[in-house]
């Protein structure tokens, strides 16, 4: 890996590597990286490039061997902190730092190889995308050797983001992508770990960012050892499902909220006319007139038919919270959305 581009000089790409617990690969992806960007295929022109590593407060030597890697050569740049804060903090750290005009994320293991490279590069001059996904669940795309469990999982979460959040992407947890970094800069992120992921496409949407969906191959590379990846605790995966339940319905409260809410109120209003019609039938049984009989016969239906009374009760009492409860949060959306539209145009002038 000899240099050959000025070190003070921004290159036209950044490849982003978030880093736990890499020591086993990341000489060996490294170098395989290097070498690729090194022969220039990639591109036809500006050839300039570089690697930075971000290591998330690994605990195996893999930030002693990044650091060696970057001093042996400067396009081979290293950032670290102490304690592991989730695939997310990573991402934005190195979004942060880099200093390509384009930005390649890519995981540490290669499980997507180099050659996406100029096929993103080229999606986006042919299309004006500022973003650039790949997914392996659209036409085109492919996933070889991922064990079941794990695909079964994925293809499930996507298949809750497609559905929650109908951006039109097929895949939306990938960490494949193509960043202009002006752009991703520009977005004000929050989220912690892989929640960032769908979070930047959300943002990106909502101020009319251009996206493209390319189709992507994914090879599984099995890891055994510490780095082992045949499946998460239990525990993890079902904070991690719990939390985006939680995220799902604070982002489409209509389909959380609304929807059941509508759905339980056509019970409401079945044992709502079932009441009505008992409670008719036995005022014009009774002899009694006025006030008293409609104490009477309200009496003897509910004592007669305390089951329909209690469903239309608790049908009614549910689906005037769910009701309430989408609209407060579709309120906190609105706002939310609002106040993000407004910042970012704030920050890009001022950027400016």
């Amino acid at each position: 890996m000899s240099p050959q581009n000025d070190e003070t000089s921004a290159p036209l790409l950044t490849v982003l590597i978030p880093c736990f617990n890499e020591a086993s690969i990341l000489r060996a992806t490294v170098e395989r990286l290097a070498r690729y960007l090194e022969a220039g295929a990639w591109s036809p022109t500006n050839r300039s490039w570089e690697i930075l590593l971000v290591d998330d407060g690994s605990t195996d030597g893999t930030r002693e061997i990044a650091d060696d890697l970057a001093g042996r050569d400067h396009r081979v740049r290293c950032v670290s902190y102490p304690m592991n804060a989730g695939q997310g903090r990573a991402l934005q750290q190195g979004f942060e730092n880099a200093r390509g005009e384009w930005i390649f994320c890519i995981d540490a293991d290669l499980d997507y190889g180099p050659e996406h490279i100029p096929q993103f590069l080229e999606a986006a001059a042919k299309t004006g995308a500022e973003i650039v996904v790949g997914s392996v669940y659209m036409p085109g795309g492919s996933a070889t050797g991922v064990p079941y469990v794990r695909s079964a999982m994925s293809r499930l979460m996507n298949w809750y983001f497609r559905k929650v959040l109908a951006l039109g992407f097929s895949t939306y947890t990938s960490i494949l992508r193509l960043y202009r970094r002006k752009t991703i800069k520009s977005l004000l992120l929050t989220s912690a770990d892989k929640d960032l992921l769908p979070e930047i496409l959300i943002k990106a949407n909502l101020i009319g960012t251009p996206i493209v969906e390319v189709p992507a191959h994914l090879r599984w590379k099995e890891r055994g050892g510490e780095h082992d990846r045949s499946g998460a605790a239990i525990l993890t995966t079902a904070r991690k499902a719990v939390r985006h339940l939680i995220w799902g319905a604070m982002e489409n409260p209509m389909l959380f909220f609304l929807l059941p809410a509508s759905i339980i109120g056509l019970g409401t209003i079945w044992f709502g006319i079932a009441i009505l019609v008992l409670f008719f039938g036995a005022y014009f049984r009774s002899t009694a007139s006025g006030l008293a009989a409609i104490t009477a016969v309200a009496n003897v239906v509910t004592q007669q038919n305390p089951q329909t009374v209690i469903a239309f009760v608790v049908l009614l009492t549910t689906c005037l919270v769910l009701f309430s409860l989408s609209m407060v949060i579709l309120q906190n959306k609105i706002k939310k959305d609002h106040d993000f539209v407004y910042f970012s145009r704030l920050f890009r002038e001022r950027r400016d």
